[in-house]
């Protein structure tokens, strides 16, 4: 995949998930902020995700403060899981973030 290419979808898959994560700011007490290609996301117990793109591998790289580290790389349309938690094996990233997020609100 060409580097301009790469960011495209990298920069869209990132301001898709900041789009859904400010959709529930105002339910939760979180905080999404993207800045720079890193999405950040600091959650009600002050754990925070950070999301962001790896352009040398043309990967998307996600800290989680529950699962750990997982790696991402774009193929048929989506992110796919290149090395995940157990907890997002057979989920792309988007679904990930999302069932991961919801997981552990607190309401």
């Amino acid at each position: 995949m060409e580097e301009t290419q790469y960011h495209k979808y990298a920069d869209a898959a990132l301001e898709e998930l900041l789009e859904y994560l400010e959709g529930l700011e105002d339910e939760y007490d979180i905080y999404p902020e993207l800045e720079s290609g890193v999405l950040s996301l600091t959650m009600a117990d002050d754990r925070q995700y950070v999301i962001n793109k790896h352009t040398p591998s043309k990967q998307i790289w996600v800290s989680s403060p529950y699962s750990g580290a997982g790696y991402y790389e774009y193929a048929e349309g989506v992110w796919q899981p290149k090395r995940v938690a157990n907890s997002a094996l057979g989920k792309n990233l988007r679904e990930f973030i999302m069932a991961e997020v919801m997981e552990n609100l607190d309401d």
